[in-house]
């Protein structure tokens, strides 16, 4: 599932820990990387916290205003035959007439085991299974589709900038998409440095596939410190479970967001459309966007 990489540390080259942590050796680097994310001893490679004070009167106002500025853009620009990917429980309200599928990591029944907060009667039926950190989307054709909705979504995964590129290689010249991430600074990563796009790009560029641990080490020290404080085994073990529910391993503001779209179409040559965009200083939590993908 896709709801709700390298260390968040200045710790040597990136192949050095760009791969899951072994368990020889694992001990002691789980124990090094909890100790800075703790005392803040490290130098970060991720920029500092900023403040979001309009978001936060426009949640204050309408926590749901962003859901109805999505709905808004939906009518507006997407029409025709698509993907959902990450839809979970709460599927895009397309236009009449527009046909999905939905993509993603797990069927409904192992979604409801790994997130008992949620109503499981809303999951949505899963069309294709597939894991985006290792498959992409292999399992649909190139230039076969007329949208793809990506919501809360590319702060899951492993590689952003490579699952980017797999999104538009399925969309048909003049395809759409939509997509939102949440703002750092209105969820509960509020206190997390933001991704920056050096830690991004060497990701891709080294074809990283899966989280590493230390990425959830730095989510559990800066979201819940008091689950770091146990023994090594109890550390471990509340990583697999971050693991498993495929907590945010990056996190952005609205403005680092839009950034790193502009940094990522640059770098893979992508030409692309903004139709439409709204940020968090609008609707109060994330930056939303239906970009147009364009001929080369």
């Amino acid at each position: 599932m896709y709801r709700h990489a390298r260390s968040v540390w200045q710790a040597g080259p990136v192949r050095a820990i760009a791969a899951p942590l072994s368990r020889t050796g694992a001990v002691q680097s789980l124990k090094r990387g909890v100790k800075r994310a703790l005392s803040g001893g490290a130098e970060p490679v991720l920029a500092a916290p900023g403040p979001a004070e309009a978001a936060a009167a426009i949640r204050a106002a309408d926590p749901m205003v962003f859901l109805a500025i999505r709905n808004r853009a939906y009518q507006e620009h997407i029409s025709g035959e698509g993907i959902e990917i990450g839809a979970f429980e709460h599927p895009a309200p397309l236009p009449q007439g527009c046909v999905t599928k939905y993509v993603d990591r797990f069927q409904p029944s192992e979604m409801a085991a790994l997130f008992p907060e949620i109503d499981t009667s809303r999951l949505v039926d899963v069309d294709i299974t597939l894991d985006l950190d290792s498959e992409g989307l292999a399992k649909i054709g190139g230039a076969t589709q007329d949208y793809v909705i990506f919501n809360h979504v590319g702060e899951h995964v492993a590689n952003p900038i490579a699952v980017l590129g797999e999104i538009f290689r399925v969309l048909k010249p003049g395809g759409r998409l939509a997509l939102g991430a949440p703002d750092r600074d209105c969820t509960f990563d509020k206190d997390r440095p933001v991704t920056t796009w050096a830690h991004l790009e060497q990701e891709y560029r080294e074809g990283v596939t899966e989280v590493t641990d230390l990425h959830y080490v730095d989510f559990l020290a800066h979201v819940h410190p008091e689950l770091l404080r146990g023994g090594v085994d109890e550390i471990a073990r509340q990583v697999e479970i971050q693991r498993s529910r495929r907590e945010h391993p990056h996190v952005w503001t609205s403005e680092a967001f839009r950034a790193f779209l502009e940094q990522t179409f640059d770098l893979l040559g992508l030409r692309v459309n903004w139709l439409f965009e709204a940020t968090s200083s609008e609707n109060g939590f994330e930056d939303f966007a239906v970009l147009e993908k364009t001929a080369v």
